[in-house]
């Protein structure tokens, strides 16, 4: 993601050695080095060189410079789930495991990172690693030592077994740190995780949502179960948080990106209420997340000119077009079917009809 959007990697197709693999990498940095753009900022990146060159004169840059062919690498091995490390698993050294936890939104305190490191040094081997999850992992714990360490304090704080709304968590650093940024994004992710817990339960299967609190996109929203892209927009004389929301990303070895479901959701009462609803459909509908087609769905939005629209933006309500799953989207009449705090039928009619049907849970497949 980033300056291009986001983009599936393509194989190079070359199988490196483990002897072999800080040249191959020195080598990939100096073709960079040597010829990527440097006339925008926004272009220096390997990706745009990529794109530009093709991965066959990559790879024969890359042999010309090692001095010898580079074999094939044969068949991809990766598995089609994700192992996000948390929990307690065996190890390859008998004996020992490692212990995965929880890093709620990934924001940790100095005094927690104090704690930890005395965990790791009292438990371990003085060693930690953080994850692209934004976790850690205490690896080399003796098993025999696991249950004093599951008790200590700090592991009441950072869970190795979340809920299955914290498990998959990803936030960008957001407006606390970014002047990027446009929301909140580990707040926001905190009080949705939340309230998703109350409403749905917190035992069931995990579901990944990645925050991003601008379209840079560090929060690799478009590779998530659900994602959000954060944004403002107006409602009435207010100028509030808000978000768009994409599903169906993934990573591995049949990455896909997410498509956007919902252009404008305030971040606000309704929109656990929203959420909710859309992660029941993907689980009774499973193809909705996993398979998208490029159907195109086009809906209208609110009248009301104060609402569905992002800041800065002088374009009149008009229709949107969302993208949707092999199975369709069907907008119905509000069932009901959710209670709803008070005044929200109020705040419905701001909402644009995707959301208000979302909220209403009025989106099952239609029959095949």
């Amino acid at each position: 993601m980033g300056s291009g959007g986001f983009t599936i990697a393509s194989p190079l197709n070359v199988f490196v050695e483990p002897g072999d693999g800080a040249r191959v990498a020195a080598e990939l940095i100096r073709i960079f080095r040597d010829h990527g753009s440097r006339d925008a900022r926004s272009k220096c990146r390997f990706a745009f060189l990529i794109e530009a060159w093709g991965l066959p004169r990559l790879r024969e840059e890359l042999c010309l410079r090692l001095g010898r062919d580079l074999e094939p690498a044969g068949r991809d091995v990766r598995g089609i789930h994700d192992n996000d490390h948390l929990g307690i698993a065996w190890q390859n050294r008998p004996g020992y495991r490692s212990v995965g936890l929880c890093v709620p939104e990934g924001r940790i305190g100095p005094d927690q990172i104090e704690e930890l490191s005395r965990l790791v040094d009292e438990y371990g081997d003085g060693q930690v690693r953080l994850t692209t999850g934004q976790n850690a992992i205490l690896p080399n714990v003796p098993q025999w030592r696991v249950p004093s360490l599951l008790s200590e304090n700090l592991l009441q704080e950072l869970s190795p077994s979340p809920s299955a709304f914290r498990r998959g968590l990803v936030a960008c650093t957001g407006t606390d740190y970014c002047n990027l940024a446009q929301i909140d994004t580990k707040g926001q992710a905190a009080k949705l995780a939340g309230a998703l817990e109350k409403k749905l339960g917190s035992r069931r299967s995990p579901v990944r949502m990645h925050w991003s609190g601008c379209p840079a996109g560090c929060g690799n929203h478009e590779a998530a179960d659900i994602g959000f892209r954060g944004l403002k927009t107006r409602i009435g004389d207010k100028l509030v948080e808000a978000v768009a929301i994409y599903v169906g990303g993934r990573t591995g070895p049949h990455a896909a990106a997410g498509q956007q479901l919902v252009e404008i959701a305030p971040c606000d009462e309704t929109l656990p209420l929203v959420v909710a609803n859309l992660i029941r459909n993907m689980e009774s509908a499973p193809d909705l997340h996993s398979d998208f087609d490029p159907m195109v769905l086009t809906l209208p939005v609110a009248t009301n000119e104060d609402v569905g629209r992002p800041q800065g933006s002088t374009t009149p309500s008009q229709p949107h077009s969302f993208r949707a799953g092999r199975q369709r989207l069907r907008l119905g009449e509000a069932n009901h079917l959710q209670p709803r705090p008070p005044g929200t039928q109020e705040r419905l009619m701001q909402l644009p009809l995707l959301q208000r049907s979302a909220l209403d849970g009025t989106l099952p497949p239609l029959p095949s």
